[in-house]
């Protein structure tokens, strides 16, 4: 069931569209102007504009490739912007260095909770006393936080791209803008946009309006990092902007992987969990109440979503859709490979069906990262095609081919029909899996 804040969200957009001719007006005029009255006439404006992923944005958005962002405190502009940046997948591309940091003085300090790590501003400060920046940004300089919260901007101008092939200039005048966190050493200012999800991309806004407030205020180069907390792992990411005055000229610089656990896990911890573990389930086509084979590769992902269900206790597929920057399709995915493991579970709450963790997967977001991770594992192995087919990986010294399995998934009667879709999540768990001896 759809949440209600989507269906007002999209019912309230669908009507202003109809009301004001936006389509039309974008391809007359390359752009449309709306202001806080016109869209408050529906719905409150923070709650109608704030998509801090590209799949966030409203169907009637997404059907035209169109965007939106804030020009002044009353005043938003539309157009065919190209307004989001994609984040690389680091682990599944295997294409990373994970550095182990020492959380020694955390001992010291009795109001951080290193093994509850439940929003970006705990992230921050234990970013911030382990001092993780420094070594990010190699630099010996001492960083302080100095700044953070919303403040406004002053008047600036860009330029950005487009769909069409062509670029827009926006004049922007103070809008309201808040900064997750902000430091500064002898030789920067840093900027630091956080979060708890790992989404596929990101609103490039979210680091350039910061970084021009601040640009016109201070003399030292300006630092931006995008930062992504999950999984006991701290992502981070270090863009620039080739061409202060394009918002377009986003361009990552670097990124790296730290960890304030042990993350050390070998061939020999798999082995025992595949040993240590009893086959339960067969996922044959003819039980009753069958849930669905997987088709969710990212194990990561399944991992972000159940902390994200930990620190608010419950959500909806709809929810999953958004704060992933899936589609529905995909959303439903994710929550049956969550079934599948024994980590979701759904609830009819007042004629509403929710999303709850299992009491084993509450069971297991406790965990330090390296019993969590061998937890997932063992939850994998209870099913017998995994058992098989890491029986021939070890058997053939090698991985095995997607076609394989899809021959098991037939042979063992998990699928009608040869299916290579659903035998390529096998591949992608079993990637997952022998990337964490890699860490």
């Amino acid at each position: 069931m759809k949440s209600k804040k989507k269906n007002l969200t999209l019912e309230s957009w669908t009507k202003l569209f109809e009301k004001y001719k936006i389509t039309q007006e974008v391809n007359e005029n390359n752009y449309f102007v709306i202001s806080t009255e016109a869209i408050k006439e529906y719905r409150e404006p923070r709650l109608m504009t704030k998509f801090d992923t590209s799949h966030l944005r409203p169907t009637i958005f997404k059907k035209n490739k169109l965007g939106i962002l804030p020009i002044e405190r009353t005043k938003y502009i539309i157009s065919d912007f190209k307004l989001y940046e994609e984040l690389p997948d680091i682990i599944e591309k295997n294409n990373f260095d994970i550095i182990k940091v020492n959380t020694e003085i955390l001992e010291s300090f009795e109001t951080i909770d290193k093994e509850n790590i439940n929003s970006e501003a705990n992230a921050i400060n234990i970013l911030s006393i382990l001092k993780i920046l420094p070594d990010f940004l190699e630099t010996e300089s001492n960083i302080y936080s100095t700044f953070n919260g919303r403040m406004t901007s002053p008047k600036f101008k860009f330029k950005i791209d487009k769909y069409k092939g062509d670029s827009l200039d926006i004049n922007v005048n103070k809008v309201q803008i808040e900064i997750d966190a902000g430091f500064e050493s002898l030789d920067s200012v840093i900027i630091v946009e956080a979060k708890r999800i790992l989404s596929k991309d990101f609103i490039i806004r979210q680091l350039y309006y910061p970084f021009r407030h601040w640009q016109e205020k201070v003399r030292k180069p300006i630092r931006l990092i995008f930062m992504v907390y999950t999984n006991g792992l701290y992502r981070l990411f270090e863009y620039e902007f080739t061409d202060i005055f394009n918002y377009s000229s986003i361009k990552l610089l670097h990124y790296k992987i730290y960890s304030i656990e042990d993350t050390t896990i070998t061939q020999d911890d798999i082995y025992d969990a595949y040993i240590n573990t009893k086959e339960e389930f067969t996922d044959s086509i003819d039980i009753e109440n069958k849930i669905p084979f997987i088709q969710a590769d990212s194990m990561e992902r399944i991992i972000s979503i159940m902390e994200y269900i930990y620190d608010n206790k419950k959500t909806n597929e709809n929810e999953i859709s958004e704060i992933m920057s899936f589609t529905p399709r995909q959303a439903n995915y994710y929550f049956n490979a969550g079934r599948y493991l024994e980590l979701f579970k759904k609830k009819n709450n007042k004629n509403k069906m929710e999303i709850y963790l299992t009491p084993l997967a509450r069971q297991i977001y406790k965990m330090k990262y390296k019993d969590k991770q061998l937890a997932i594992i063992s939850q994998i192995f209870k099913h017998k095609i995994f058992r098989i087919c890491y029986e021939k990986i070890l058997e053939n010294g090698r991985m095995i081919s997607k076609y394989e399995i899809a021959k098991l998934l037939t042979k063992n009667n998990i699928v009608e029909k040869s299916s290579v879709r659903r035998a390529q999540t096998v591949v992608a768990w079993f990637k997952w899996i022998f990337k964490l001896t890699e860490i």
